[in-house]
Formats: C-alpha cells, sequence, structure tokens
C-alpha cells in the first residue's frame, strides 16, 4: 500500500484496507469526487483502466500534478530548497509563519503558485491540516513541536511520487464542484465507480470545514446525496465515506438517506485491518453503498 505523503487528520488511508475490500471492481472507471490527497485513488490504479481525481481544492490538485509531471530529483530538489530558505524544522515557528507569509502575500496566487511551498506549509502545519479561507490564503497555525518533514515522510513521498509518475497516462486530474462533476460524467456512468468523501456535517474538527468548497452544510449534504442518487439512477457505482455518529452529534440527513442502501458500520470492518480505532464508541464510521 502506498502512504499518504501529506500526513493530515482525516486521512483515508489509515482505513484503505477496508475501503477497498468493499470497492464496486467490476467497473473500469474510478472516480474520486472529494480526492484530498488522491491516496485512495494512488492505490486503486492498478484496479482500474483510468482514475479521476477531483477536488475543489486546486492548490492539492497542481501539487500532485507537479508531482506526476517531473522526476523525484526534482520535486525533492524544490522541496528542499524551500526547507532552506525558510529554516524549516521540527522547532522552527518564525522559519513556518515566514513562509505562509509570503505565499499568502502575492495576490496573484494561482499564477505564480508554487507547489513546492505548498507541500512545505503543509508538512509544518499544524497537525498537517489543510485550510484555505475565504481569501484564498494557507491560515493554519505552526505545527512547531510536532509536524515536519522528517525522513520517514520524505520516504513515504518518494513512492507516492513515483506511482502517480509511473501510472501519468491512467490518471485524470480535474477540479470541478461534486456537482458538475457528476453531471459531466454522465456518459461514462455506467462503467463508473464513484467513490465520496465529503466534508463531516457532524464533525467538531475546526479544519474540517475547508474554505475553499465553502462551509459545508445542510444543503450540500443534501445535494450530494441527490447526485449518489443519480449515479445509482443512471446504472453507475458509489461508495460513500461518512460519519453517522461523532461525540453525540448524529448526522439524521444521512441516518434517513442510506436506508435505501447497504450501510457498512466501519468499526465492524477492522478485523484482519491494521488500523486500530481511536475513541471507540464516540464515533460511528460508516461506508455506503448502492451494490453488492
Amino acid at each position: 500500500m502506498i502512504n499518504n505523503c501529506f500526513n493530515y487528520v482525516g486521512s483515508k488511508d489509515r482505513i484503505f484496507p477496508i475501503i477497498d475490500r468493499y470497492l464496486d471492481k467490476t467497473k473500469s472507471f474510478f472516480i474520486d469526487v472529494f480526492c484530498g490527497s488522491g491516496i485512495v485513488g494512488v492505490n486503486e490504479l492498478q484496479n482500474y483502466q483510468k482514475v479521476i481525481l477531483n477536488d475543489a481544492c486546486w492548490q492539492m490538485i497542481d501539487t500532485l500534478k507537479f508531482f506526476r509531471d517531473n522526476d523525484f530529483s526534482k520535486v525533492i530538489h524544490d522541496i528542499d530548497r524551500v526547507i532552506l530558505d525558510y529554516n524549516l524544522s521540527k522547532e522552527n515557528k518564525e522559519g513556518y509563519l515566514k513562509l505562509r507569509e509570503d505565499y499568502n502575500a502575492d495576490p496573484y496566487l494561482r499564477l505564480v503558485f508554487e507547489p513546492a511551498m505548498f507541500y512545505c506549509l503543509v508538512t509544518h502545519s499544524f497537525n498537517f491540516n489543510i485550510h484555505i479561507n475565504s481569501k484564498g490564503k494557507f491560515s493554519v497555525p505552526s505545527g512547531a513541536g510536532r509536524s515536519y518533514f522528517s525522513s520517514s515522510l520524505r520516504q513515504k513521498l518518494e513512492a507516492f511520487q513515483w506511482e502517480l509518475r509511473e501510472n501519468r497516462d491512467k490518471l485524470v486530474f480535474k477540479t470541478e464542484d461534486f456537482k458538475v462533476l457528476i453531471d459531466k460524467a454522465e456518459k461514462i456512468t455506467s462503467k463508473s465507480i464513484f467513490y465520496a468523501d465529503p466534508p463531516y456535517l457532524c464533525s467538531d474538527d475546526p479544519y474540517s470545514r475547508i474554505y475553499y468548497i465553502g462551509k459545508w452544510d445542510e444543503d450540500k449534504e443534501r445535494a450530494l446525496y441527490q447526485k449518489l442518487d443519480l449515479i445509482n439512477d443512471r446504472g453507475g457505482s458509489f461508495l460513500l465515506s461518512n460519519v453517522l455518529q461523532n461525540n453525540g452529534k448524529w448526522n439524521r440527513i444521512l441516518e434517513e438517506w442510506a436506508q435505501k442502501y447497504e450501510v457498512i458500520d466501519v468499526s465492524a470492518s477492522y478485523t484482519n485491518c491494521n488500523y486500530q480505532r481511536k475513541n471507540a464508541g464516540e464515533t460511528k464510521e460508516v461506508l455506503v453503498r448502492n451494490y453488492k
């Protein structure tokens, strides 16, 4: 298995064996609707003819393209240059804050975007979090004392980048709104498995509602389920990752909608999986699928 080289909280590599177990492998196209770091899609490259990675966070998609389109020597050279220029380390808070200031200062961020700077921000931010505010600025506090580009993370990056590079002809990147993405995929829907891991409505993580797609709310939650129903009606497959309960909060919209499909309790699927669940009893994580 390829591990996540971004290391952020919520990455699906921790439960990937469970996700993989329940995916529909009869389809030709794997479409990750909210791909984030792309870790699920990258690990499915050998199982599908095409893997489409979509995320409204264009910074993440542009960084993944940078990994795909360059040799590792170029990728690591650019990252090491940023680390050296800002003296980034496990303890240097000031270096991180200067990097964040410089990154956020350019009013033409998308035109001059530097993937290595973005990656270094993520790998030195608090808990490796990714949060883009309403002005498009990276807004996570420093991870001094905990987050940094370690030797183990460097090894993860090398393996992850190699997988992207070796399978670049299979990969398609998009930055569409999820509704637009699903509508545009009408011609290939019957040949596709859509994997959806949206922001969690009942999460109490202050960084879970990332502003690059606007705050995730009940309207977006309902709109997503309408599009998943549409996929079902078109003969496609979908697998949804979500949280039904978290610290006393219930996602009633999910609970009601999911009754028409198969609901898989992720906690009950941990047998034969290396992942050890934390806070058992407080969080009910589920998968929902429309096929057997």
